[in-house]
């Protein structure tokens, strides 16, 4: 018989200060079983479209894969990058150099295409894009008990990332608390945009305030069972991760070798957290060098940078584009890029001006286009980039 919350001390992760601010600064787009293994016991999770959910989002202690968390932290969501359609074969593989920070044969092709300048047709399959995986409980499926749910940035997270950022309440921010947080009352859409199934996503949250923490809907014992089985599961073990040669392979359509069973190699222990009550402080240290130099620009405007409305600058990812808009504080920025596609809340900092321009009379700004024609924007870019095929398996 599982033990109850009362008769055991479950480990518990660190909770910081400004917990979502890394995963809000790093989605920009929107994979599948071809990179995740699901943990054993754990059903998967899968919305319909016109339907609304109470979910209960079970957070796991983090260890070296989460770029949004330290390891040893208590967090909600493990985001993670991939390649879409990659190879002969068109399977999904982890991006190690946005991942892991090594060199990485997807980037470095992306790279010379954009060098090269390839039109974006051609450049985008070679782009990450970003996917998550939470750990659920959802009362109107309490007989499957915990639950992976997995999906592209685009389905959930972004919706959920509004609404955090929208909210003052505490219970809100930390709505993933076993001792409090909230309930997710989540309405789902099925959305057509020419693809074989419909593309399903959150169109609506709303939070519940948990006055007695998690519950499982009042079954303690069934709240005991899952929290006991969430604390054994890792979500950055669930990763599998293809290194350089395999990579390489897939790019150039021959075959990978990749066996089912591959394992990545195993994490340390995560650091045991404290019991309860409120998150950590931030720790803080003293940074010099590059470091430093790095995190000053981090907190540049638009202005420091002598980036204005109707310059041309480039993007890493999106190439070269066109300031459409400035946000009053300098510190976000709107860009349109020569496929006519807008990209908001972009950080000024991703951005450089196009080399030569700082020698040249400053252009007439650039007219920005018409509201239909800017309204492209993310029904451009979704159907590449975030369809979620899970949905339907």
């Amino acid at each position: 018989m599982p033990r109850t919350r009362k008769e055991k001390e479950r480990r518990r992760g660190k909770r910081r200060e400004n917990r979502h601010e890394r995963r809000q600064q790093q989605h920009a787009g929107g994979g599948e079983w071809d990179c995740v293994r699901i943990p054993e016991g754990v059903e998967v999770f899968k919305p319909e479209g016109g339907e609304t959910y109470h979910i209960d989002v079970i957070p796991y202690v983090v260890g070296e894969m989460n770029k949004n968390a330290d390891s040893g932290d208590e967090y909600f969501e493990l985001s993670y990058a991939v390649y879409n359609r990659l190879g002969i074969d068109e399977k999904k593989y982890i991006a190690i150099g946005e991942m892991l920070g090594v060199r990485d044969p997807v980037m470095e092709h992306f790279a010379a295409l954009r060098k090269a300048g390839a039109g974006w047709d051609d450049m985008k399959q070679f782009r990450h894009q970003w996917r998550q995986l939470m750990l659920v409980f959802v009362h109107e499926q309490a007989e499957k008990g915990l639950q992976l749910f997995e999906g592209a940035y685009g389905t959930f997270g972004e919706l959920l990332d509004e609404e955090i950022q929208g909210a003052e309440e505490e219970y809100i921010d930390n709505f993933d608390d076993p001792d409090g947080g909230a309930t997710l009352v989540v309405r789902f859409k099925a959305k057509n945009i020419g693809q074989k199934h419909p593309w399903v996503l959150a169109a609506k949250i709303n939070f519940e305030k948990r006055d007695d923490g998690f519950t499982a809907d009042g079954d303690e014992k069934l709240a005991a069972e899952i929290l006991e089985q969430a604390e054994g599961i890792c979500l950055d073990a669930s990763l599998k991760i293809a290194d350089y040669a395999i990579l390489k392979a897939a790019l150039d359509g021959e075959p990978t070798g990749v066996a089912e069973d591959d394992e990545p190699e195993p994490e340390e222990e995560p650091e045991k957290g404290r019991r309860r009550g409120r998150r950590a402080e931030p720790e803080q240290e003293e940074e010099s060098g590059p470091k430093a130099k790095a995190k000053s620009k981090k907190n540049s405007s638009a202005k420091d940078l002598g980036i204005e409305k109707g310059d041309e600058v480039e993007h890493e990812e999106y190439g070269v584009c066109t300031v459409i808009r400035v946000a009053k504080d300098g510190l976000t920025v709107t860009i349109m890029d020569e496929k006519d596609t807008v990209y908001k809340g972009v950080d000024p900092t991703d951005l450089e001006l196009s080399k030569g321009l700082a020698d040249e009379p400053d252009p007439e700004p650039e007219k920005p286009r018409a509201k239909a024609q800017v309204k492209k924007e993310k029904s451009k870019t979704k159907d590449d980039d975030e369809w979620d095929d899970n949905w339907e398996e």
